[in-house]
């Protein structure tokens, strides 16, 4: 594609056509922000919870937890019913002659600031909270600390959860990097609450439009967030390996979520927290 966009431009500028000018994708020197214009990018507010009420938000969760644990256990017996195991020729995995393995890639996994989410359950009912003044402190905080990692400097390529809070904690932890962005809904949090529910893809472009331009954004479809299992999720989180190999950068910053992390990394990471892991 990118040599029939260049033959294109070359026969636009023989013909006396100028060739239209897409502006370069600059890093973000700042972290992003919600622009005033409530009506159209609405903030954390009580109006924007699916429960407005406390006790309604809670039995709401409940509600939610219940159903979740349901559609985990029920997945479960299927694949103990259905999948039987199998004896297997051993000689089918003898290793390709030609096949040469991926050189191993080194990551970077950052949980985001504190949301308005994190403070209380009874806050788990707004919709794609932003990040709490605390949160802006952690990423400030963050932002030092990277500062002062002798790892930061060969990071070559920033991956960012469509989040709002995730997309702060990135623009503002590595502001001032030179690395390019790319928006990966393979890093979204588990559809466990309210919180996790994202904007659309219309939506984000309108509030941040410093993103219109960042890889993977054009890409994303207008929902890219849905309810998953237990199993759909680790099912992402292999994906979302594969993807990370199939890069050629060799160091690799993602900004994302507890929840997903803990399924790489095998605990949770605090607000702001980070943690280094090859994949192979």
């Amino acid at each position: 594609h990118r040599t029939i966009a260049f033959m294109s431009r070359q026969f636009l500028e023989a013909h006396g056509v100028p060739a239209k000018v897409v502006p370069e994708a600059k890093p973000p020197t700042a972290m992003l922000k919600l622009p005033p214009e409530r009506l159209e990018c609405p903030k954390t507010e009580p109006s924007q919870m699916i429960c407005p009420h406390p006790l309604l938000t809670v039995l709401h969760q409940a509600v939610r937890e219940v159903y979740y644990i349901s559609m985990d256990v029920k997945q479960s017996m299927a694949i103990k019913c259905c999948c039987a195991p199998v004896a297997v020729d051993p000689t089918i995995y003898r290793p390709l002659q030609d096949h040469t393995p991926e050189p191993p890639k080194r990551v970077l996994f950052v949980r985001h600031g504190q949301g308005a989410h994190n403070q209380t359950i009874m806050n788990w009912g707004f919709i794609d909270p932003e990040l709490t003044t605390v949160g802006e402190s952690q990423v400030a905080d963050l932002h030092e600390r990277l500062k002062q990692d002798d790892n930061i400097s060969p990071i070559e390529l920033i991956v960012v959860s469509p989040l709002t809070r995730a997309m702060q904690t990135a623009t503002g932890g590595f502001a001032g990097s030179k690395a390019p962005y790319v928006m990966l809904p393979l890093l979204r949090e588990r559809l466990g609450a309210p919180c996790d529910t994202g904007r659309t893809t219309t939506e984000l472009k309108r509030c941040f439009p410093a993103i219109e331009h960042w890889e993977g954004v054009a890409d994303m479809p207008e929902v890219w967030w849905s309810t998953e299992t237990e199993w759909d999720l680790l099912g992402r989180v292999e994906a979302l390996k594969a993807w990370i190999r199939a890069r050629p950068e060799k160091v690799i910053a993602m900004v994302g979520h507890g929840g997903l992390f803990a399924r790489i990394l095998g605990h949770h990471l605090k607000n702001c927290g980070y943690q280094w892991q090859t994949i192979v």
